[in-house]
């Protein structure tokens, strides 16, 4: 039994593109097939995460004004925003937080969200 939970442990951790290194080339899914599985899966979610982030943002610059915002700030935060949205979901890429079943999430899953907010946070 020992030798089976050592042989599991030093097997090296399968991406997503791994998972088809064994196939024939016929056998792997096509390149839009990938696409429209990762479209399905994650753009609701960018969609998401650039909404809430923008809303935040909006949040924040009419409070910071008691609702009464001039002109010359809106101009500078529809400057502003875009930027600053595509840093948060930039770093909820690299944090790996788009293309996970979020069903079994662990404590690691949970740090990345942290280091991703943090992150996105502090640029």
């Amino acid at each position: 039994m020992s030798q089976e939970v050592e042989s599991l442990s030093q097997e090296p951790r399968r991406g997503f593109l791994s998972r088809f290194a064994g196939l024939e080339r016929s056998d792997r899914p096509s390149i839009a097939v990938r696409l429209v599985s990762w479209c399905r899966r994650d753009v609701p979610l960018v969609i998401l995460d650039a909404s809430v982030a923008i809303l935040a943002y909006m949040l924040t610059l009419v409070l910071r004004f008691d609702g009464d915002v001039s002109a010359a700030y809106w101009d500078n935060f529809w400057t502003f925003v875009p930027a600053a949205a595509a840093v948060h979901l930039t770093s909820n890429y690299v944090f790996g937080l788009y293309g996970q079943m979020w069903r079994y999430a662990s404590v690691h899953e949970a740090r990345n969200v942290g280091a991703a907010g943090l992150t996105a946070g502090v640029a």
